[in-house]
């Protein structure tokens, strides 16, 4: 969605990069990319120069490598940074970035005026200012003539932390420097409070956000909302936060009382999906009509698909996790709609396929089922829903063992080296013998004849085993658990 506000040229390159960045072996065919972004001979070598010159530029050199041949060409990566620090990077420098920062902080007056400002044509600012229209209706959010943000505060409040937290992340320029110190002892006094010390990230995220209120409230950016009165009740043990959180809005935003009570929970529902409260609050959280609900319909959904109440595992972290999750889900803006860097889910497919089958057709059940909250957020409730079965439930709570007889003819204790191997090769539960039987799924073995009468899965491994060896044993692992949990 963010390529959108790049230039042809910065979004070409970002694109062909990306090719490269996806490709199982980081090199592409030239005539595949070619053909895949549509670029003509001269288009396809210019490219790739400007995106060789971008590296050496922009200092990436030490993170990426370009190569090409006749045929092909090839990407080296040292596994230190993708292709958002190219997106980022280009985004920064884009006309359209400059408008929305313009908008944001109320300086946009005119068309005309930012183009003599900024050297640029007027049809070209006036051009991009179209597009941008556009692209903020994708977030509910409109562009008076005057140039002045429309709609639900907290749309465009989160609109911008998510742009500026992925683009800025500790660079806090953007704002008034009086204003970031506020905000930083502000929340050294938070801290004080916190179940856990703030992580370097939430601090901030943090900080742009009450930056952005700061500023968001010279243009009467006050939140409308009726305050959710129920989950107020939830919070209201935390007296010595609230006072502080209500001390800090009194001093440098000037609301009503009932908004300022809305800039308080919203500030505090922040605080809590960051892990600051303690799990007491989590336990109240999960009264709440909403939360209730959707709890009961993804543990109903799990215990369906694997026939095991996933609250007999890992009981409060599940339900704990899950309430915050939801909670999230109610009563924060869209989550669908904001930025995040690209995710490879691979390892996950690969890794835990039966939870990623089932979070997907989960998401896609919340539709049919008019589970609004999570299919308005169904990617990012996927990845979260991923994340939380991953961390918090074991596969062998949810898989029966895979039976493995080990049989090599090195003899007993070669035997016994495998046998200690194998568990930490993975999470599942194994039963490991070095006897075939009718239970058997699978027979290591150097040998290669001597199981041909028996009905069973080998896998037949060099002695010792090669990396390769692991391999074909992972895949057939696979293969049979997900025979099994299909069954």
């Amino acid at each position: 969605m963010l390529e959108n506000l790049l230039d042809k040229e910065d979004r070409r390159k970002l694109l062909f990069f990306q090719l490269l960045e996806e490709s199982p072996q980081f090199a592409v065919r030239q005539t595949v990319i070619q053909d895949t972004l549509e670029l003509s001979d001269f288009l396809f070598e210019k490219t790739y120069e400007l995106l060789k010159e971008d590296l050496v530029e922009y200092s990436l050199e030490e993170y990426f490598q370009l190569d090409k041949d006749n045929i092909t060409v090839s990407l080296a990566e040292s596994g230190q940074a993708s292709s958002d620090i190219l997106l980022e990077i280009y985004l920064r420098k884009s006309l359209d970035l400059d408008i929305i920062k313009s908008i944001f902080l109320n300086q946009f007056r005119s068309v005309n005026d930012f183009a003599i400002d900024r050297y640029v044509a007027y049809t070209r600012v006036y051009r991009h200012l179209k597009l941008i229209k556009d692209f903020f209706r994708e977030f509910d959010i409109k562009v008076s003539k005057k140039f002045v943000l429309d709609g639900k505060e907290e749309d465009i409040r989160f609109f911008y932390l998510s742009l500026f937290v992925m683009l800025y992340k500790g660079d806090y320029s953007l704002y008034k420097n009086n204003n970031v110190e506020k905000v930083q002892v502000f929340i050294d006094r938070l801290n004080k409070h916190s179940a856990k010390k703030l992580s370097e990230f939430t601090k901030m995220r943090l900080t742009h956000y009450l930056n952005i209120i700061l500023v968001r409230s010279r243009q009467d950016g006050e939140l409308k909302e009726e305050p959710k009165y129920e989950t107020l009740d939830i919070f209201s043990h935390e007296t010595e936060v609230w006072y502080l959180c209500s001390d800090f809005f009194s001093k440098y935003i000037k609301v009503s009382p009932e908004a300022m009570n809305q800039e308080i929970l919203m500030l505090y529902s922040i605080l809590l999906t960051e892990g600051f409260f303690k799990a007491g609050v989590a336990k109240r959280i999960a009264k709440i009509d909403e939360v209730r609900e959707l709890n009961h319909f993804f543990v109903e959904k799990f215990g369906q698909v694997f026939s095991v109440d996933v609250r007999d595992t890992n009981h409060l972290t599940i339900l704990s996790e899950l309430s915050l999750l939801h909670y999230e889900l109610s009563f924060f803006p869209k989550k669908q709609a904001y930025f995040s860097g690209k995710r490879d889910m691979l390892y996950f497919e690969e890794s835990y396929p039966e939870y990623f089958e089932f979070c997907r057709d989960l998401v896609r059940f919340s539709k049919e089922t008019g589970k609004l909250a999570i299919w308005e957020n169904n990617v990012y409730a996927f990845y979260q829903y991923l994340f939380l079965l991953a961390n918090s439930v074991p596969l062998d709570f949810i898989l029966e063992p895979i039976n493995i007889c080990v049989d090599f003819s090195f003899g007993k204790v070669y035997n016994e080296f495998i046998l200690k191997k194998i568990p930490f090769f993975s999470e599942l539960a194994f039963t490991i013998n070095d006897e075939i039987s009718d239970a058997t799924d699978l027979v290591l073995t150097d040998s290669t004849s001597l199981y041909d009468d028996k009905d069973v899965e080998r896998i037949i491994w060099l002695s010792p085993p090669r990396p390769v060896d692991w391999s074909n044993f992972a895949a057939k692992v696979l293969e049979i658990r997900l025979h099994k949990h299909r069954e």
